[in-house]
């Protein structure tokens, strides 16, 4: 559907895909967001893109990530489940996890949780020196 769908003019499945990714949003940001679709990725490049999502699993790379993270994630997303940010905050050493009441896979400002995900980010990117946290194998 993607390499067949993607690039024509009609919303139909961008549009399907922003429904899923920012219920949330207004009509016109979402009908906005289903246009840009287009312009962010090709067809082709989609596809490859689904093809790695869709089956790429991550889980046992996890402990091996040293930088404080900030995991975030809606309670309500259609794209990913919670519990799978829960288990991914988990996995990693300097994780820490905060689920907001929303729908949105992608939070538009428009979002009543929007101002509390914003704090949380900014007050842990201002809690984290910045330090070099690559570490080369």
């Amino acid at each position: 559907m993607f390499a067949a769908s993607w690039d024509d003019d009609h919303l139909s499945l961008r549009h399907l895909m922003a429904q899923a990714m920012v219920p949330g949003a207004s009509d016109e940001a979402r009908n906005q967001f289903a246009r840009d679709m287009r312009d962010m990725i090709s067809p082709e490049n989609m596809v490859r893109y689904r093809d790695v999502v869709d089956y790429i699993d991550v889980r046992a790379l996890l402990p091996e990530v040293q930088a404080p993270c900030l995991v975030c994630h809606a309670t309500n997303d259609r794209m990913q489940p919670a519990e799978f940010g829960r288990e991914m905050a988990k996995g990693m050493p300097h994780a820490s996890f905060v689920s907001y009441d929303s729908p949105n896979h992608m939070m538009p400002a428009n979002d009543p949780e929007w101002h509390r995900m914003e704090r949380d980010a900014l007050g842990f990117l201002a809690s984290h020196e910045p330090l070099n946290y690559v570490t080369r194998r």
